[in-house]
This record gives C-alpha cells, structure tokens and sequence, in this order.
C-alpha cells in the first residue's frame, strides 16, 4: 500500500492505519469496556483507518500538484478520526458497561489456580442526582402596598419547594408589633401558614382610631423542622381609618432638574433644593404611569404624594401637577431628549398643595390634581416637588427625598371605600 511512495506521503498513508492499536488501546471504555469494548474498538478504527488509508495510498499515486496533495491527504486522515471519536459517543451513550462479576477477585489477588488476576477494567455506575439542601434563609418581606383598617396585605418571595431535608422549614410564621424590631412573641403571633406560602392578608388588626394613626410593624419568620425561628426582615405600616383601605402606587420614572445644570439628566435621583450658594435650584419631577390601582365604583376620599424625609434643613414645598409629560433623561431645559420645556424648569400648574416636612414619611395631599386625571386621563403627566421659595436668599437647606430603589420610590397613596 505504502511501495515506491515518497516517505512524506507514506506517513499520510500510516496515520489512518493507527486508528486500530490507538482506538483499541484507549477508547475501549467508549464500546462497554473490557475485553470485548477494546475489540470492538479496535475493529471499528481499523476499518475507518484502513479505509481512509487506502484512498490516501490511491490519491497519493496520482499525478498532480503537492501542494494540493499534501491538503486532500490531511483532510482525510482528519475525517477519518473525526468519523471514528463521533461513532465512539455514540456508542458510550448507547451501549451499557460491562458488568464485573461479584465473584472476580481484587486486582493483585491470587486466582483459585493460584494465578494473579488481571486488573479488572473500571466500572461507571450511574447515581440519581443529589438534591440540593435548604439554604437556612430568612423571609424577605415586601413593603406594604395595600393597607386596610384591619391589617396590611403581605407578600414575598418564596423560601421553600418542597424538597428540602429534615431540618428544613416546617411552616411560616406572620407577627405584628407596634414598635420596630420587636421581639416575636406568642402576644405578636397572628398566624402560622404553610411553609410554601407567599402571601397573606392580615384582618385582625385593632380598629383605628383615624386615618394614619395607628402604627404597626410586620415581620414574617421561618420555624424550622429543628425548632429554630429564623427571623424576617421588618416592614412598617400605617393603617387608614374604618372602613377603608389604602393602595400605594410607586412611581415609575423620576429625575432631578438643576438649574445650576440645566443640559445634564439625572435619572432617578430625586432631591429637591434652593439656590444654595449660587449652585442653582433642583426640583423633582415624578411619574405614575396609567393609574389603575382603585377598584371601579369605590369612592376615593383623599389621595397624598408620600417621599421619604431626609433634608438636613427642610423647609416649605409645594407640589404641582406637571402639563407636559417627561423621560427619565429629563434636564432643566428638557422634558426628553430633543423636546424642550415650553418653560425651563418644567411646565407645571397648579392647584398646589404644599407641606412642611418632618422626619419621616411627608405627605402631600393632592386629591384634588388626581380627581383631574380621572376626569380627563390625557391629562395625566406627573408631579413636580419644588421649595416655595428657590432664591439664594432662602434659609433652608437640601430636601433629599429618596430614590427609585424598590421600596424605597415616591409614591401616591390612595385612600378609598368600597360603595355599599
């Protein structure tokens, strides 16, 4: 096959042919193993390579340049190996390994004729997979965004499937306490649920005495299958008064508009300042998107624009309904990108409703800018925050109102009774 060959064509011709010690000597394992997975091997790399190696020898033979020669020969040697490694996985998936008698002796050890036994070739036993074990976590407890005078509405992730192992969690425990970070307590237990449980709706809380006056906190705990209480986060609420229920809607875009940078955005920062030391003035600006929370029919008795209060030195804002609708991108001269407030600043109106902020969550009450939107819905483009008095005059210090962090966004606060 290789006579009167030049030797560089002779070693195209012999590499094929090594498929059949190569394959048998290291791929046995591939056809089941043992013996008969090395022979099996063995001859299913020789007929490849021996194929592969007869068409080199022919083509080799053939008159022609050596350059292409030297490319047809390499690409066979290459798919002959490459059509063997493909044959050898689909033989490992589909043939079973060869079992090892329970009767062989250990490698090393005598034979009954006193002969050393032959190492045994290894065995791949299939395990079922492992389930991972519970990760002892604490419930993460959303804020409450539906409140009613008997207690809030409650929801978070999950912490359990099901497959957790002995020490896992047996069920999911809710209290309720009037001051931060109580200590849970068989008088702050309002329920135990299932371990799987997402969600619960307090109904027992004690009736308030009027709107925004009654001050509870929540937290939800995890009991182990072991006694252990893991203990949740803690979220405060403040329930409305009788009869009624409270929804929050947060904001869904926000930005701060600078005076003393009146082309650069700040999208979803929200502080609210005077001209200090001739920096320029900054307003916030908020959106709500299509306001959808309130039942249909239910009567709406105030709705408030509730932030965060964190100002150093905080002194009177005012809120106003904003005309024309805006991006987070939103600058001192620009509603969006491209468009340009009719008035640098925003385009707002009023009515305005204004507070002194006090730590804590500060309320504005502006019933009266919503009851609008629901008359006419196109009319509905957004608040702006701003201090009454913006001059470099003015005795007061930065508003910082919050971010658009979960939690932690603007919101408005509907207040409403269902129509008996």
């Amino acid at each position: 096959m290789m006579e009167g060959l030049p030797w560089w064509q002779a070693m195209f011709v012999l590499v094929p042919w090594m498929l059949a010690p190569t394959a048998g000597s290291q791929f046995g394992g591939k056809f089941g193993g043992g013996f008969i997975g090395a022979v099996l091997a063995g001859g299913i790399g020789g007929a490849i390579g021996g194929g592969a190696a007869m068409i080199c020898s022919k083509l080799a033979r053939r008159p022609g340049n050596a350059g292409l020669k030297v490319l047809a020969l390499s690409c066979i040697g290459a798919l002959a190996y490459g059509t063997f490694f493909g044959v050898a996985d689909l033989a490992s998936g589909a043939l079973p390994p060869v079992p090892v008698s329970a009767a062989s002796p250990p490698p090393g050890s005598l034979s009954p004729t006193g002969a050393a036994a032959a190492p045994q070739t290894p065995v791949y036993t299939p395990t079922a997979p492992v389930t991972p074990s519970w990760v002892r976590q604490p419930v993460n407890l959303n804020p409450p965004t539906v409140l009613h005078a008997t207690g809030a509405e409650l929801h978070w992730p999950a912490v359990y499937n099901g497959s957790s192992p002995s020490s896992g969690p047996s069920d999911l425990e809710v209290y309720r306490g009037t001051q931060a970070d109580f200590t849970p307590s068989r008088a702050t237990l309002i329920a135990k649920l299932d371990a799987e449980a997402v969600g619960f709706v307090d109904t027992t809380a004690p009736a308030a005495r009027g709107s925004h006056l009654d001050d509870y906190y929540y937290m939800v705990a995890v009991r182990t299958k072991d006694g252990e209480l893991i203990i949740g986060n803690f979220q405060f609420a403040q329930l409305p008064g009788f009869g009624k229920t409270e929804v929050a809607v947060p904001a869904t875009v926000a930005a701060t508009l600078s005076s003393g940078y009146p082309d650069v955005s700040n999208p979803g920062l929200i502080g609210v300042n005077p001209d200090i030391a001739g920096h320029g003035a900054a307003r916030a600006v908020f959106g709500f998107g299509p306001l959808r929370a309130v039942p249909r029919g239910a009567h709406v008795s105030s709705v408030h624009l509730g932030v965060a209060c964190d100002g150093s030195v905080p002194g009177p804002l005012e809120v106003f309904a904003l005309t024309r609708s805006f991006k987070e991108q939103a600058t001192w001269n620009s509603a969006a990108i491209g468009i340009a407030w009719s008035h640098p600043g925003g385009d707002y109106a009023g009515p305005a409703a204004h507070i002194l902020p006090t730590a804590g969550l500060c309320l504005w009450d502006v019933t009266s800018i919503v009851h609008g939107w629901s008359v006419s819905p196109k009319s509905e483009h957004g608040l702006l925050l701003r201090f009454i008095n913006e001059s470099p005059s003015s005795p007061f210090g930065p508003f910082n109102d919050g971010s658009m962090h979960p939690g932690q966004e603007p919101q408005l606060l509907f207040t409403y009774a269902k129509r008996s």
